[in-house]
């Protein structure tokens, strides 16, 4: 389970402020009088209002020496948890990006360890990530393929239809996929020695994991705007037909950018890396610098 060093009011301070942002979120997400997902929006209600109630009895917690390990445990594991389904409650208003920010601001101000996977359990862990991910990559690369279909036909089914399957295919399949690549990347990044932050492959990988749902949110938008549009025979996509093509190449070469990172695995150590493992070494030869400075030679020490 993972250690928090995060001390005093300051930890209690953010878990309340989290918690009350989350009842915030609940209220502006329930009074929506128009949402395009209602299912998602009753979603975010709850789940957002489950949140607040378990930050808020954590928080508490945090004070009582008894429940307070067990209460950093569970918030650490809350924000790391939380974050995935707050880009699904996208779809029903923008505030959960304020959320994923928060929840993010937190996780790292409580500078947590967590223990190393067992091999079996990395082995496990790996084979959904790589599984996931492959997914996600064949499914951007169909629903390219149905937007250029869609822009380039001239058959008005063919054109409407490419639209409707990829509605179906963003919110039954790709946003699911990411949500579950981004959670499988964490558990294997952060349970094994790579660390999230420790090597700029990872980093990388992990920025563009998350920035590709928040760029989907503003591309189911389109794709509903154009099923809308084609519903009329004479209507064309016009130039947001063109942009949605545009914004699933970037999706695709995002992905195999992701790809190629894990392959190649390139760029070396970033400072936090160098840094831990400075740290590392020091402690495994604590007795070295000081064996150093009162070694002497003959007639004077060295210095």
């Amino acid at each position: 389970m993972p250690q928090i060093s995060l001390s005093g009011p300051d930890r209690r301070n953010w878990q309340v402020a989290f918690a009350l942002f989350c009842a915030v979120a609940a209220v502006l997400i329930g009074l929506r009088s128009d949402p395009p997902y209602p299912l998602v929006q009753r979603t975010g209600v709850a789940g957002y209002t489950l949140v607040a109630l378990l930050t808020a009895g954590c928080a508490w917690a945090l004070d009582r020496p008894r429940s307070a390990v067990s209460a950093r445990k569970t918030l650490i594991l809350l924000h790391l948890v939380f974050i995935p389904p707050q880009f699904f409650f996208l779809l029903a208003h923008k505030v959960p990006f304020a959320g994923m920010l928060l929840s993010t601001v937190i996780v790292a101000r409580m500078k947590p360890r967590f223990p190393q996977l067992k091999r079996r359990a990395r082995k496990v862990w790996l084979t959904l990530h790589v599984g996931i991910s492959v997914g996600w990559l064949g499914l951007s690369l169909a629903m390219t393929t149905l937007a250029i279909a869609a822009a380039t036909a001239d058959d008005h089914v063919i054109r409407h239809g490419a639209y409707e399957l990829m509605h179906v295919f963003d919110l039954a399949i790709v946003i699911p996929s990411a949500l579950a690549a981004i959670l499988s990347g964490l558990v294997v990044s952060l349970g094994t020695p790579w660390g999230l932050i420790r090597h700029w492959w990872v980093l990388l990988k992990f920025v563009i994991a998350v920035s590709l749902p928040v760029i989907a949110t503003v591309e189911s938008t389109w794709i509903e705007q154009l099923e809308n549009r084609t519903q009329d025979p004479a209507a064309e996509p016009g130039g947001l037909g063109l942009t949605l093509v545009i914004c699933m190449i970037l999706f695709v070469v995002l992905l195999w950018t992701a790809v190629t990172l894990s392959i190649f695995k390139t760029g070396g150590r970033t400072r936090w890396g160098r840094a831990g493992q400075a740290r590392r070494s020091a402690q495994a030869h604590p007795t070295e610098n000081s064996a150093i400075e009162t070694e002497t030679v003959p007639g004077r020490p060295l210095r």
